[in-house]
This record gives C-alpha cells, structure tokens and sequence, in this order.
C-alpha cells in the first residue's frame, strides 16, 4: 500500500482524524469536536491514502518521574487506523514516525496506555508500570483510626485552593515512580467539571477528589479519582471523611497501586482488585533519558552494554552505563559484553522488572550475578504505578 506519512495540516484534515478515532474507540460527538478544536497539529501525524486520512497518532507533553526528577515524556494519545486500514502497518508508521521529533524536542521518553501490546512492543515499548482500579467496602475504611485532637480538620475545597493541589501533588508525585509531571493543561482537564467533583482538603498536608457514580438500586459509588496525603494524620482524615458516604456508597472505588499502603492500615485485607492495565515506556533518547532521572545516592556502577533498537539508530550500539554521586550518564564505546534490548531497558529504566527478570525473559544477556546486583542497585525504587489515564 502507498502510504503518505505527514503532519495534520488543517482543520479538514483534523476532522478526518476525528472520525477515525470515532471509529475506533467510540468517541462522542463532543469529544471529537474538542480533539479538533484543540489539536496541536504540529504533534499530531497521519497517515494518508488517496488523500484521506488512514491512521493518526498525537502526542500529549508530559514528564514523568523517576528517580525523584520529571524527565520530559511524550505520551501517545491516541493512535487509531480506520477498521478497513487496521493489519497494514499503518499504526506502527504513525508511531514510529514521531520518535525523531520526540527527540527533537528533548522528550526522552515516550508513554502510552496499549491497546495491543504486541504491536507497540514491536516499536521499542514495553510493559513498564500500572495503572489499577481497587474496590473496597466503604465500612472497612470507617476502622481506620481517628488522627487525633490536635490534627488539621478537613475541608470542602474552592478553586482557590487549586494551586496548592498542584504543589501537594508534586511533592508526592516525585516519590513515585512513573507519576506525571502534570502540565497545566491536564489540570485544567482535571478540573473542567469542577463543579461535579467532590474536593477536600486539610490544609497544607492533603487533598481528596472524587465523584459520586451511579449504581443498581439505592445509593451510589464513590470512586476516589485520587487521595494525595504527606502526612499520615492527612491521609486518615481524608479516609475517613471518604467512609462518611458508607450509608449511601457501600463500596467504594479508588484508584491506586494494587499494593496499596491502606493494606498496612486496614484491620482485613479488604482490597480487590477491579480493574487494571499495564502503560508501556519507551527510551526515545536512552542517553538523555539516563541523564534527566534521579539516581539512589551512593550508587556506583559501570556497565558495559550493547543496546539494541531496531527503530532509533541513535541508541544503538555499545554503551557504558556508569552512575556515580547520584548521576548518570551513557558513554560511546565499552566491550557491549552485557546485552539489553531496548524495550527490556524500559522496563529496568521504571523499576517494573529486575535485572533477574530482564535476564530471565531474554531481554538481557551476558550479564554475571555482580553486574545483576549493581544494575538492581541503580535502579531500584518503589514499584511504578500512575493514577492518570492518557
């Protein structure tokens, strides 16, 4: 088939890829419109057959954090072929087509909430973090103690209180592998509806959002869209306030890691899991992306790699992994006795899989039981998990 790979150049052409998203994830009407009233067509590419649009791509700017540091992330959002274009090679074009411009414009890495995992496992990606819906009864969460006489009441938030959310946010988000560095435009989509949020905090140390959802019968869900606490009097008093629905919610929906920290406060492991999927990463830029996140103090290795990237010549080839005062960077040249595919980097480089793991599956090779143990060092960190969904 020939295929024309170009950006977006006009709103007609913005429409064309909004009725191939419609077509393949069922947009509603409003929703297409928004995508064509505020595409960045500059991010946005396609491809064209006979002149219309055949499958589309966008980028989203983000970061993500790691190692305590944003790293500038592109994230894929959404990428779509027309049904009668799908099984042609027209969605792997439009993705791998942005990778030079990701680079480019300093994105190091790039993101995305798969579909198939095959086929973006095919452009570099791999599994590398989660995202999770749990369920819990409202009334397991009515026993967690009380924060005591002299801890900060909560209150219902006003849109006042939005930039202190923001800095509350970032200051766990940098504690959590894979969280967003979220820009000013998702936050204005957080809260578009401010008016349907439920929104709470104690002041200076927390905040809650959630919203009231419909059930079968009487009474409603709350699901917890998210519960940001830096203290652990914060975080049960938000809990608790959550448990003050359990007359009209029985359950509750929240989204978070599926080793949730509640399990460590909760009298029974009341916690189940409802829903998940597995976001995928990927090193655009493998020496930039090395060099943007935080390394553990301390740490000292060397490595000798050969990387492998069938799609960013830019990565490939021998490497010497050395992080050392709690930075790193990626040198030309070394033996590349340690062999790492890309894809299985993305996932070592998120902390979802160990070395034993990566080693374990295929996706690297020649490595002794010493250099297992520092790469494990390196990059070690809590298990990467993000409550956006892009």
């Amino acid at each position: 088939m020939n295929a024309e790979l170009r950006r977006i150049a006009d709103d007609g052409e913005a429409a064309q890829a909004a009725d191939v998203l419609w077509r393949a994830f069922n947009w509603k009407p409003d929703r297409m419109q928004r995508f064509i009233e505020t595409l960045d067509k500059d991010r946005t590419l396609a491809a064209f057959v006979d002149g219309r649009v055949a499958a589309v791509s966008r980028m989203r700017p983000f970061g993500m954090y790691f190692g305590g540091r944003p790293v500038p992330m592109g994230g894929f959002s959404p990428v779509g072929a027309a049904p009668e274009f799908r099984g042609q090679g027209l969605a792997t074009a439009v993705t791998v087509g942005q990778f030079a411009d990701l680079r480019d414009r300093g994105e190091v890495l790039s993101a995305l909430f798969p579909a198939s995992t095959r086929l973006y496992r095919g452009t570099g990606f791999e599994v590398a973090g989660l995202w999770s819906l749990l369920k819990l009864p409202a009334r397991a969460l009515r026993d967690i103690p009380a924060a005591g006489p002299t801890a900060a009441p909560a209150r219902q938030a006003t849109k006042d209180d939005i930039p202190a959310i923001k800095a509350l946010y970032a200051e766990v988000a940098r504690t959590r592998n894979g969280h967003l560095a979220r820009p000013d435009v998702w936050w204005d989509r957080i809260f578009e509806d401010w008016d349907k949020l439920h929104v709470y905090v104690v002041e200076g140390e927390g905040y809650v959002r959630y919203e009231h959802q419909s059930r079968a019968g009487w009474g409603y869900v709350v699901a917890v869209d998210e519960l940001v606490a830096t203290t652990p009097e914060a975080a049960r008093t938000l809990w608790r306030l959550v448990a003050s629905s359990a007359t009209q919610s029985p359950d509750v929906l929240l989204n978070g890691p599926i080793e949730h920290p509640l399990l460590l406060v909760l009298p029974e492991q009341d916690i189940a899991l409802e829903e998940s999927l597995r976001w995928m990463l990927r090193l655009v830029d493998a020496p930039g992306a090395i060099a943007a996140r935080g390394w553990p103090a301390g740490v000292q290795i060397d490595v000798e790699l050969d990387l492998a990237d069938v799609h960013c010549d830019w990565n490939r080839g021998a490497w010497r992994l050395i992080v050392e005062d709690g930075e790193g960077r990626m040198e030309r040249g070394g033996s590349g006795k340690v062999g790492l595919a890309v894809n299985g980097f993305a996932a070592l480089y998120s902390g979802y899989a160990s070395p034993w793991t990566l080693a374990e599956s295929g996706l690297l090779t020649g490595a002794d039981e010493a250099t297992l143990a520092a790469l494990a060092a390196a990059f070690a960190g809590p298990m990467p998990w993000m409550p956006d969904f892009f």
